[in-house]
């Protein structure tokens, strides 16, 4: 092969061909790239990012959730025992009620049969002596 002022002008004319292409074609298409890259991950960062934060708010939803179902629970528990408490006291205090009811209506009903029995024993002794004196021709 011979090196002639043809082929070197060959190679010039192609690293000059190279370096124009570099400062037209190559390089901006290379920014074009990276910017893109850039972009790429700078949306990819964002969408992580956002993606850990939704995971914890749905934690600190689930947590929320979770401590007021627990303190749901034990406000009905709390007040499922007052109204059963409530209902014991107005139960005994009905029961109450009735055996002092009771015990008054037996108070009232002896005094009655005490007041009963003397005024038929009164009646009783006056027909006796009513029964005696005519016996004995009194009248």
């Amino acid at each position: 092969m011979e090196l002639n002022a043809t082929f070197l002008a060959s190679i010039i004319s192609f690293i000059v061909f190279v370096l124009i292409m570099n400062a037209i074609f190559y390089n901006p298409l290379t920014k074009i790239v990276e910017e893109r890259k850039k972009y790429i991950d700078g949306n990819y960062e964002e969408a992580k990012k956002a993606h850990e934060k939704s995971e914890q708010i749905m934690s600190e939803i689930d947590k929320k959730r979770s401590n007021t179902l627990s303190e749901a629970k034990i406000i009905i528990k709390e007040k499922s025992d007052n109204a059963k408490n409530k209902k014991d006291k107005l139960t005994q205090e009905a029961k109450k009620k009735s055996f002092d009811e009771i015990a008054e209506a037996k108070k009232v009903l002896d005094e009655e049969n005490k007041n009963s029995k003397e005024a038929l024993n009164n009646d009783i002794n006056n027909l006796a002596d009513i029964i005696c004196n005519k016996l004995d021709g009194n009248s």
